[in-house]
Order: structure tokens, then C-alpha cells, then sequence
């Protein structure tokens, strides 16, 4: 998000806009200073993923084995333990192009190729689960969908750039500080997101065992399919929003905000309905009975699922303006979440998950969100009727 912002602002920036946030930097305009930033960020995305190999490793080496997660570790479960590292590699450096993708316009493209990717990772798990090609089958499908999800973005960047994007390197060491600095808030915030997610799933299986994992995976994977088909329609707006910031457009940035947020609004509500009324005849037909979340459970993922995606809507707005006040709130709902699962599972079973989860986000993001995103309503608003001829 930090890049495809930076991205977006600078391939349009004028000198005569007000920047948003001192977050937006001016390292000059057109392709030249896309390869600036090109270079400056491929040197930061390859940093991370090195550091975070080594956490993969270090984790299952020397921390796993002085835990209960895994009790009885096996070639098996290292296999499947590295093809999930090499897939969350890609995936990572996927972001790379679709960040340049989505900033120079193109995040359609981007949207449909991140799509198809979540569809096929979601059918083929099913599938491999159905088949019973195990854990490992499981894990290979991820790999293997992500290594052609990493091609397509990275093809599709050098096929709509003809060739004008090229690393410049003469500028870029300067602008790598810079974009860690605005990129370690967004870090925090994807580490929050991914405790409020992934990590409840095997914080699920720790405390009340593996045979209740299946039914709140299938449902996690169903809200993510969701939610990321609406995300599609939603953040390729942000873009278009960030350059017409850029460009001193405030009025029409404010009309695009608003029409957005109204029907993305509306399609997290269907897609809440569509879990509780539709998702367990879906899985009854693909899985069969006995394999889903359902009462009780069902109701109140819905309804956590609805409150979470509705407030995280303005904050991508907020995001795409130039500010990120969402760090500690997202970090701390990711932690509230798993606390309060620790707490409510054993009492409660699965129903804790989705309890902890809508008590969290109501503690935090729930009304930080809606209150950051009305004052980049009214700096909009403002900065609009200022730039109006009298």
C-alpha cells in the first residue's frame, strides 16, 4: 500500500497540489521517478524476504522443538513446513508488481490476476483436502498457484510499462530510508491483519485440538474469498483517488470516495447474508454435512465478519490520502483477538473464535477507523471548496 501510493502520487503529482501528508514525498515525476522507486523498493522487498526465510527456518529449527505444537516432527511435516515458506515468498514478492501495477493505473489488471488466485487456491485446497492428498498436497497447491501468480504480475508489469520502467539505481539508496519509514507503519497493520486471520487457526488447533480446524478454515477461507472479490472493486479505486489528490482534484476525489464507500458498503453486507443464509448449503453440496460451522458460531462469524470489513473500508481511504493512523489499533485488535481466543475457546469452543474477533474490533478499529476517516472527509472537503474560483 505505502509503494502503490507513492506510486500513484508521484507518476501524477504537479507541482501546484497540496500534498495530503508529509507520508507522500516529491522525488520528481514520470518514468524516471518510477525507476527511482522501482529500484529503492525491489531492494526492500528482497531485504524483508531474506529476513523472513530466516525466521522460517529459525522458527522450525530451534523454536518449534521447545513447544507442543508439533510433538512429533517428521520429514512430512518439514516438507510441508518449507513449501508454505516458499509460497508465502512469492506471494510477497507478487507485491512488488502489483504495487507498480496499481499505481500507474493498471490495478484492474492487478485485481484479476490476485482474483483468479484466490479462486484457484480455494478450489484446489478444497479439492486436494477431497482427494486426500494430505497436508503436503495441500501445501504444493499453495506453492505452485503462488509461483504463477508471481510470473503473471511481474509479465503483465513489463508488458504495460513497454519497456520505460527501468531500476534506476542513481537515486534510490536516499529513498530507501524514506519508504522504510512509511512502510513500517503498513507493516504493522498487515502483522495485526494476519493475527486477526491466519493465526487463528492453528491458535485454534492448539487449544482445542486439530478435528475442529477443518470447519473454521473452510468458513476463514469463504469470508477471505468474499471479502477479497469486493476488495477487487474497492481498492482499484484508491489509485485513481491517490492521483487525483496528486493532481489538486479534490472535489472529484471526494465524489469518488463517497460512491465507493456506498456500494462497497453494500456488497460487504450481501457478502455478510451470503455467509450466514448461503455459505453452509454451499458447503453441504461441495464437502458434505457434518463440515461446516453452523447456530450459534455461523451467526456471530457473520456478524464479525460485517463489522470488520464495513469499518475497514474508510481506512483504506484514509491509507490512500497519505496518512496511516491504524498501526497500533490493527496490532492491538490482532492481539485482543488471539487473547480473547485463549481465553473464550476453552470455555466456549469455536464459538470464541468469532466472539473474540467482534469484541476486538469493537475495542479498537471499530471506531477509529469511521473518526480518521470522517477528518479525511472534511481535509477533502476543505481543501475543495479552497481550490473553487470565486
Amino acid at each position: 500500500m505505502a509503494i502503490s501510493r507513492q506510486v500513484a502520487h508521484s507518476f501524477k503529482v504537479i507541482d501546484a497540489a497540496i500534498a495530503p501528508s508529509s507520508d507522500l514525498f516529491h522525488i520528481g515525476s514520470g518514468w524516471r521517478a518510477i525507476g527511482v522507486l522501482y529500484s529503492a523498493s525491489k531492494t526492500i522487498f528482497f531485504r524483508v524476504m531474506t529476513v523472513s526465510i530466516v525466521l522460517f527456518i529459525f522458527t522450525y529449527e530451534l523454536v518449534i522443538p521447545w513447544t507442543h505444537l508439533l510433538p512429533n516432527r517428521t520429514f512430512q511435516t518439514a516438507v510441508i513446513w518449507y513449501l508454505l515458506a516458499g509460497s508465502f515468498a512469492f506471494v510477497f514478492l507478487t507485491r512488488l508488481s502489483q504495487s507498480f501495477l496499481d499505481g500507474l493505473g493498471y490495478m484492474y489488471l492487478g485485481r484479476v490476476i490476485s482474483g483468479v488466485y484466490q479462486i484457484i487456491c480455494t478450489i484446489f485446497s478444497i479439492l486436494a483436502l477431497r482427494l486426500n492428498f494430505g497436508l503436503i498436497g495441500l501445501a504444493f497447491v499453495l506453492l505452485t498457484a503462488s509461483l504463477i501468480q508471481l510470473l503473471a504480475m511481474h509479465v503483465s508489469l513489463r508488458l504495460v510499462s513497454s519497456g520505460r520502467l527501468v531500476a534506476d539505481h542513481s537515486g534510490s539508496r536516499p529513498l530507501v530510508g524514506k519508504l522504510w519509514r512509511v512502510s513500517l507503519p503498513f507493516g504493522l497493520v498487515n502483522t495485526g491483519v494476519y493475527l486477526v486471520g491466519a493465526a487463528q487457526v492453528p491458535l485454534l488447533g492448539a487449544l482445542l485440538g486439530p478435528g475442529v480446524v477443518a470447519p473454521i478454515y473452510i468458513a476463514l477461507k469463504i469470508s477471505q474469498v468474499l471479502n477479497s472479490t469486493v476488495l477487487q472493486i474497492v481498492t482499484a479505486q484508491l489509485p485513481f483517488f491517490t492521483q487525483q489528490c496528486a493532481q489538486g482534484h479534490w472535489r472529484q476525489a471526494r465524489e469518488r470516495m463517497f460512491n465507493v464507500l456506498l456500494v462497497g458498503g453494500a456488497l460487504q453486507v450481501m457478502a455478510a447474508l451470503c455467509i450466514y443464509f448461503a455459505s453452509p448449503k454451499l458447503v453441504d453440496w461441495w464437502v458434505g454435512p457434518g463440515h461446516y460451522i453452523n447456530g450459534l458460531v455461523l451467526l456471530i462469524f457473520s456478524l464479525n465478519y460485517a463489522v470488520t470489513c464495513l469499518v475497514g473500508l474508510p481506512a483504506q481511504f484514509v491509507l490512500a490520502s497519505g496518512r496511516n493512523p491504524f498501526a497500533l489499533s490493527t496490532l492491538l485488535h490482532g492481539v485482543l483477538t488471539l487473547g480473547g481466543m485463549a481465553i473464550l475457546c476453552p470455555m466456549t469452543g469455536l464459538l470464541g473464535a468469532p466472539l473474540a474477533g467482534l469484541v476486538a474490533v469493537l475495542l479498537t478499529n471499530g471506531w477509529l477507523n469511521p473518526v480518521e476517516a470522517w477528518h479525511t472527509w472534511r481535509n477533502i472537503s476543505r481543501l475543495g471548496q479552497a481550490a473553487t474560483p470565486l
